[in-house]
């Protein structure tokens, strides 16, 4: 079979839809990447995290994860999601126990109820 013959027998409208269908896959991501705010305020940042905005802050006072004031007056406290998540995925990496156990106390202070208390020693790994 010659290039000439494949190519006949390629339906342009097929040919067209699945070049669309590979771009769109492609860029959807980076699409997605560009709407995602940098920073976002407390009340968003307790809602990604599914905690609320009480537990949040007392996460942030432990120094368990980081934040950042913004505006011209630096009176607004803004969340970067990507870092809020290295701090919590670094605080459930065992890389010294001592630290490991100290922020293992500070998430548990910072929890509202015993549920919330379970989850944090379900994903660090901790029997009750």
């Amino acid at each position: 079979m010659s290039h000439a013959t494949m190519v006949e027998s390629i339906d342009p409208e097929a040919l067209r839809a699945a070049i669309v269908a590979d771009v769109v896959e492609a860029i959807t991501p980076l699409l997605a990447e560009s709407t995602d705010p940098l920073a976002v305020g407390p009340g968003e940042m307790a809602r990604r995290l599914s905690i609320s905005r009480p537990t949040l802050d007392r996460l942030r006072a432990a120094g368990v994860i980081p934040s950042v004031m913004a505006g011209p007056t630096e009176r607004c406290r803004r969340y970067v999601p990507a870092d809020v998540l290295a701090a919590l995925t670094a605080a459930s990496t065992p890389t010294n126990d001592a630290r490991r156990a100290e922020l293992l106390s500070q998430l548990l202070a910072a929890c509202d109820d015993d549920d919330q208390r379970s989850r944090v020693r379900y994903a660090m790994g901790v029997d009750s």
